[in-house]
């Protein structure tokens, strides 16, 4: 806001008969603040990341001509509001997809800026959030990468599978049993700080994504397919006895256990079609497998990743 005060003095001299007198005058001459007249919204990027920021920067033009970057009183209207928060100047992106922000000041209303907001996770860029009721029309749903695993599963085992907090027994006591027998109590005693967990705690969890939907997809054949399920599984098994390079256990809970199974097999069609598989099974004879044999039944994005363990 700018004010202009200008005081004027004039002093004039008369002479009147041999006399003289001096006249001093005051003028004062005010300028109007110049009224704020448009705004402009600008960032320093339109495509950013789950987690990074972006700078906002509002510029504003007033009625005398002048223009000012503006970084008070600014109002921002986001859509959708929960994919991004912003403090200050500062957006930062919390969820992905196209977001529109507008900023306004006084009633004075910015352009609007769009924001394309990816959530890309060591160089693997997640599909966008599928429509709910398009993706559980059908039996296999959507998978706009054709990487063999439905999009809204394949969000699921990322944001699952983010970080965890390690936990691990200690010895709690003993207690000896009237028959002399020894009983050796033990306490989980957990870390404080949330740790990543290894990727290939995802890449198992995606291996058993895409096996899902080949098994449901002809339930009745699952005598053929039956090896590429049980694969997903001895995997899951194998890696869960692992721990990483700091002693932690990769994951405590089993990876295709229930809260899987509701996510991926999660409409009629497809429970249903998942209780087929199963039941043609009924009745079979099925070996168990070595520890070498499990081991081999990993994808190959999971073998990759085994080798950061050794």
């Amino acid at each position: 806001m700018k004010q202009l005060l200008i005081s004027l003095i004039c002093t004039s001299l008369f002479s009147f008969a041999g006399n003289e007198a001096n006249i001093t005058r005051s003028v004062e001459v005010v300028n109007a603040t110049p009224t704020l007249t448009n705004i402009t919204l600008e960032s320093n990027a339109t495509t950013v990341n789950v987690g990074d920021t972006v700078q906002l920067t509002v510029t504003g033009r007033y009625s005398d001509g002048s223009s000012a970057t503006v970084d008070e009183n600014i109002t921002y209207t986001i859509h959708p509001t929960e994919n991004v928060e912003v403090n200050g100047s500062v957006l930062r992106a919390k969820k992905d997809g196209n977001v529109t922000v507008q900023a306004s000041i006084d009633g004075v209303n910015s352009n609007t800026i769009t924001l394309n907001i990816t959530w890309i996770v060591n160089g693997h860029v997640l599909p966008p959030e599928p429509d709910k009721a398009l993706n559980d029309s059908t039996l296999l749903g959507i998978d706009v990468n054709d990487n063999g695993v439905r999009d809204d599963v394949e969000r699921w085992i990322y944001e699952t599978y983010d970080e965890y907090v390690p936990c691990h027994q200690e010895p709690d006591g003993e207690e000896t049993l009237p028959s002399g027998q020894v009983v050796q109590f033990a306490k989980e005693v957990c870390e404080e700080t949330p740790v990543p967990y290894h990727p290939v705690v995802r890449a198992v969890a995606m291996q058993g994504a895409r096996a899902a939907q080949i098994i449901i997809q002809e339930p009745e054949k699952a005598r053929e397919t039956l090896k590429i399920w049980d694969d997903a599984l001895d995997c899951a098994s194998v890696v869960n006895d692992l721990k990483d390079n700091n002693k932690r256990q990769l994951y405590k809970n089993y990876i295709y256990g229930n809260e899987f199974k509701k996510i991926q097999f999660n409409t009629i069609k497809r429970a249903r079609a998942f209780g087929e598989f199963n039941f043609n099974l009924s009745g079979g004879v099925y070996d168990s497998h070595s520890h070498k044999v499990m081991l081999q039944g990993c994808s190959q994005d999971v073998h990759i990743l085994l080798e950061d363990l050794k």
